[in-house]
C-alpha cells in the first residue's frame, strides 16, 4: 500500500526532473507531467473566456457543461493530465483534468492566494486514485473543490485530507500563473 504512494511521488519528481521544468504539451503516459501543467500555452479562446469569469458560479457553470470520461476511454492510456487550456477546449476529462482546471481558474481569476491539487488513494479492495482542487482564498482557509461542488474548508493544508476517508495524500502546489 505504501509502495503505491512512494511510486506516485517518484513519478511526479521524475516527470519534473526529466522534463527540466518545461514542456509544451503533457505526455500521454502513465507518468503525469507536472511541469507540463505548470508551463502550458494559453490559447486566445481560453484567455478570452477567463476574462469573463468573475465568481465560483461562473466557473461552476462551465464545469457543469463538461463531460466526465476516464483517460483510458479518451486517450487509450491510464493517465493523461490535460492542461487547463486543453480541458477548456475539449470539455471532457477525468478528475485530474477538472482539478488542474479549477485550481488554475481560481488562481488566475478568482483571487486565490495559492492553489493546489490533492491526489489521494483509496483501497476498496483495489487501489484507485482521485484528485481534488484546493484553493486558499483567505489566508489559512483552504477550500476543497471536488469537480463541481465545494467539499469543505479547513484552516491547514494538511487538514484538507481529513475531509475524506482516503489515504496517502500527495499535495501539489501550482507555483506560477502566466
Amino acid at each position: 500500500m505504501r509502495l503505491l504512494k512512494v511510486l506516485s511521488v517518484l513519478m511526479l519528481i521524475v516527470s519534473v526532473v526529466l522534463i527540466g521544468g518545461k514542456c509544451e504539451e503533457p505526455v500521454p503516459t502513465p507518468t503525469p507531467c507536472v511541469a507540463c501543467i505548470r508551463s502550458f500555452r494559453v490559447s486566445e479562446g481560453f484567455e478570452n473566456w477567463l476574462e469573463t469569469v468573475e465568481s465560483w458560479e461562473d466557473l461552476k457553470s462551465f464545469v457543469d457543461s463538461c463531460d466526465f470520461a476516464f483517460d483510458i476511454d479518451l486517450f487509450g492510456v491510464v493517465d493523461y493530465w490535460q492542461t487547463p487550456d486543453q480541458f477548456f477546449h475539449s470539455k471532457v476529462g477525468d478528475c485530474d483534468c477538472y482539478s488542474w482546471f479549477i485550481s488554475y481558474v481560481f488562481l488566475k481569476r478568482l483571487g486565490a492566494k495559492k492553489a493546489y491539487v490533492l491526489w489521494m488513494v483509496e483501497y476498496m479492495p483495489e487501489p484507485r486514485g482521485h484528485m481534488y482542487s484546493i484553493v486558499e482564498l483567505v489566508e489559512n482557509e483552504f477550500t476543497v473543490v471536488n469537480i463541481n461542488f465545494i467539499k469543505g474548508t479547513t484552516d491547514t493544508i494538511e487538514g484538507t485530507v481529513s475531509l475524506f476517508g482516503w489515504r496517502d495524500p500527495v499535495i501539489i502546489q501550482i507555483d506560477e500563473v502566466k
